[in-house]
Parts: structure tokens; sequence; C-alpha cells
């Protein structure tokens, strides 16, 4: 017989085979069992709290002996290095990156509301400073925008995706824990999905547009997960200062504006909306390549 026991770290039965998971002690009935293992877990600085699931195989346990119990409690971790200026050649830490753990605030920030003065401020620096030109037609990324998905895929995304928002997610950025992030259809399952059009029809590249459209607050089925892909809110920096991580996710598409030579357009999204508009080329949103 295979049962299955939640260890929350209290007690399931008064049997006399015991489990010990992180600390706690837990008594199971000897047996033949699958364990599934909730871990509760906090990040102090950011306040972030949530549960990791882990599911062992089955094992059989025996009368009147402990079994320490391992689980990898890794969540999916998202880099510090891919916010950028739009089509910018270099990410906007370029030099500073957190992982150099430079003293005072002279590194890249980490948690919200932090700043640094150490991000590109006008256009001699060089490589972390943001492509500029356009403003009169289409103008298409070639540095490290190049590759991203353009305005008209970015409304695909958001009109006919199916986003939806997960507050549950755990993941980690930077060191620290947090939770927050959009689900989206592939583009492989997304039906009509065209490049050179938007979803209404005209290119945005050349004929400008933005627009908002509602997201669902219902979770995918696991049978359904395979189908879409994940963007964490990893939030965005401007004029030096990370903003909105866990709350909203902003990422940068290949296409400027075509009336603007300093705007650009992205894919920014939270729990209510998701958006394609443009926005400053300054500032430093993500720049990933999407499925």
């Amino acid at each position: 017989m295979v049962a299955e026991y939640t260890l929350n770290g209290f007690p399931l039965t008064n049997n006399a085979t015991s489990a010990a998971t992180n600390g706690a002690y837990v008594v199971i009935k000897p047996g033949t069992h699958i364990l599934k293992i909730r871990y509760w877990v906090k990040d102090v600085a950011t306040g972030t709290e949530g549960t990791i699931t882990k599911t062992l195989s089955s094992a059989t346990y025996d009368q009147n002996k402990y079994y320490n119990i391992t689980a990898n409690l890794d969540v999916k971790n998202y880099d510090g290095d891919h916010y950028y200026m739009w089509d910018a050649q270099q990410q906007y830490w370029y030099g500073y990156e957190w992982t150099r753990h430079l003293s005072g605030n002279t590194g890249q920030p980490t948690l919200n509301g932090n700043s640094s003065s150490n991000y590109a401020q006008s256009n001699s620096d060089v490589s972390r400073w943001y492509h500029e030109g356009g403003g009169s037609g289409r103008f298409d990324a070639t540095q490290g925008c190049a590759g991203l998905p353009n305005v008209n895929e970015m409304t695909w995304y958001a009109a006919k995706g199916e986003p939806r928002w997960d507050a549950d997610e755990l993941w980690t950025t930077m060191g620290h824990l947090y939770k927050g992030g959009m689900w989206f259809k592939k583009k492989a399952n997304i039906s009509g999905f065209n490049p050179n059009t938007a979803v209404d029809g005209n290119d945005w590249r050349t004929n400008g547009g933005g627009r908002s459209w509602f997201v669902s607050q219902t979770l995918l089925d696991a049978a359904d997960a395979n189908n879409y892909f994940y963007l964490p809110a990893l939030g965005c920096c401007g004029s030096g200062q990370l903003y909105s991580v866990g709350d909203y996710g902003y990422y940068w598409s290949s296409s400027a504006h075509p009336g603007g030579s300093s705007s650009a357009y992205s894919l920014y999204f939270y729990s209510g909306y998701v958006n394609v508009r443009n926005g400053n080329r300054s500032y430093g949103f993500r720049a990933e390549v999407l499925q």
C-alpha cells in the first residue's frame, strides 16, 4: 500500500517511525509511503514568504528507526545581468554588477528603493547608453535588444497569449526571494501569431500604437503548463534606482517607437493588466528572448 503524507512540522500519526526534515521531526506509520514535504520560507530583507513543496519518491520506512530526509530547496533563479537601456551594447550595471559586492552604494542595487550613481547618465558612456536614432519611421534594434520580439509580436502575447498572473510562484534574483509573475502561451500555441502585424492588423513598427489588456487570475492546470512560459516581475531600473521587483515586469521589444527618437516599445505587466506601450529608452528594462 502506498500512502501520502504532508509534513508541515507536526506529527501525522502516533506510530514509532520518525522522519526528520529541516530540524523538525514527524512520526509516520511503518510501511511504504510517498512523502510530500512543504517548507515555509521567508526572506527577511524583502518580506517575501511562501511555500516550497517537494514530493519524495516512494520508500519503505521500518518500525523504530529514524530517517534523515533532505530536499533541494532551490527555486528558479534569475540573474541581475539583463537590465538594459533600450538596445545598449552592454547591460545597465556593466562593470558594477551586484556580484562584485562593491562597498557602499557604488554597485548595482539589489533591493527595491536602493540606488547607485554608477549608471550611464549620458551618451558619453557609449556601451551602456541606449541606441539613439529613429523618430521618423521604423527603427529596429541592432545591439542588446536585437533578437527580442518586435512590438507586433508583443501584442500577440498580450492579447492572445492568455496571460495569467501568478502571485505564488517563488523565485530568486540577486540573492533575495520574491514571488509574482505572469504566464503566457508560447507563440507556437497562439493561433494567428504574426510578427509582421499586430493583433489589430496594423504594423506598429511603422504606424505606432499602444494598448492594455486584462489578465486572468486563474492558475494553470499542471497538464497545460508546457504550453506556457513564465515571466517573473523583475521590476526595472530608472535613474540608478531599482523599482517594483515582485510587482511589475518590464520587458523590452526590438522596436523603437516610429515617432519618437527617445522612446521604444516594451511589454509590461502587473497583477491586473498587461500592456504594450512605448517608454523612455533610458530605463533599465529586461532584455529577454521570449518563447
